[in-house]
């Protein structure tokens, strides 16, 4: 799942107002001024420029950074791993 398709879902989820419509990549293209295909396009993993990250965020009330990195992704610090395995030994 993409940090755009993860935003949008949370958005729906927890940041959406009480009768606020949900959130979709049309409505999302909307806000930002895009077309949809561009957002599909987002959705499936092309890269987005920063200015197009940063329109998402402001229309989905979240950092860039959650739309840019994965933190799932993200390995954690080899201090971490290290005191981890220790906890499992």
């Amino acid at each position: 799942m993409s940090g755009l398709e993860e935003q949008i879902a949370e958005y729906n989820r927890t940041r959406r107002s009480p009768g606020e419509p949900l959130m979709t990549q049309k409505r999302l293209a909307d806000i930002v001024g895009t077309s949809p295909s561009l957002v599909n396009r987002h959705l499936h993993g092309q890269d987005m420029m920063l200015s197009s990250a940063a329109r998402y965020a402001k229309a989905l009330r979240c950092l860039v950074d959650d739309l840019l990195f994965n933190v799932h992704e993200i390995p954690a610090p080899v201090s971490e791993q290290v005191a981890f395995r220790e906890e499992a030994a």
